[in-house]
């Protein structure tokens, strides 16, 4: 049976007098792993930032929010547009792209300025829990009056 064996690692004297196909002269052969991934982790430093979870909401977002959950209220949609919510809450982005391809649709509630911000509302990470709450308080106005 062979064994298997590693490689010794080169010294200064025998690196010099090694081939160097794929090296360039100001690199050593111990330098090339860690410069590559240096490279790799730069290019991704930022690919999945997202913003920061207590940005505050303008009044815009709040008064789309209001007025989307007026509208789930009146048709009685509370529970299932809730359960909506809750489910596709770890998926916002992909919410949010889902929306971009509904936009057709979406004319028949919203004017295409209102549902470019509800597209930009449901990117943001609070952005679910913002219209979560105006439906659970206009269901709540309901009942109570």
């Amino acid at each position: 049976m062979k064994r298997f064996t590693l490689p010794q690692r080169l010294t200064a004297s025998e690196q010099s007098t090694s081939p160097k196909r794929f090296l360039s002269p100001q690199r050593s052969r111990s330098s090339l792993p860690a410069t590559r991934i240096g490279r790799i982790r730069t290019w991704v430093a930022h690919a999945f930032a997202v913003e920061a979870s207590d940005a505050p909401f303008d009044d815009s977002e709040r008064k789309l929010a209001d007025r989307l959950a007026g509208f789930v209220v009146r048709r009685r949609m509370t529970t299932p547009a809730l359960m909506a919510l809750e489910s596709s809450r770890p998926l916002g982005f992909i919410g949010s792209q889902v929306l971009v391809f509904l936009a057709p649709f979406a004319s028949l509630l919203f004017s295409t300025e209102e549902y470019e911000r509800l597209t930009r509302l449901v990117e943001k990470r609070r952005g679910v829990d913002l219209v979560i709450d105006a439906i659970v308080a206009r269901e709540n106005e309901r009942a109570n009056g």
